[in-house]
């Protein structure tokens, strides 16, 4: 008398439905990445032109506004040390120190969210390889 399985595909069926929760999570996983990156994205260009704007405003100023140290400098070299000079003191605790802030802390959180998607991504590929690699297997056991 047969003493094996009465459901030889019950612990495939099983491997399915478990690769088709992993497959579920990924998809949420990958959703979720896809809506962060896109929402850093947007924040990092937001930042990045309030930053820009704030430090033309400011450079405008340097160069048209008669600053002692700009106005120095006698020739273009020197002009444009001393601008750099200004604008890297402002970056760090003047005018523009708070828009420089932003934009560093946008531009790290837009690196995260970009790594985050590239991980979701490829969790999402190996899941959806097995799902197909499980499936595949149950068709030709069921073909047979």
């Amino acid at each position: 008398m047969f003493q094996g399985n009465p459901y030889p595909l019950a612990e495939a069926v099983a491997d399915g439905r478990q690769l088709q929760t992993i497959l579920v999570d990924a998809v949420t996983a990958l959703e979720r990445a896809i809506e962060q990156r896109t929402a850093a994205s947007a924040a990092y260009r937001d930042a990045k032109a309030s930053y820009e704007s704030a430090e033309t405003e400011y450079v405008f100023d340097i160069v048209f506004g008669d600053h002692p140290d700009y106005a120095r400098a006698k020739n273009a070299d020197m002009r444009k040390l001393a601008q750099d000079k200004l604008l890297i003191s402002a970056r760090d605790s003047g005018y523009l120190a708070s828009a420089w802030r932003a934009l560093g802390a946008a531009e790290s959180r837009w690196q995260q969210a970009e790594a985050f998607h590239v991980q979701a991504e490829a969790r999402f590929r190996a899941a959806r390889g097995a799902a197909e690699l499980q499936s595949s297997m149950l068709r030709a056991a069921t073909a047979v």
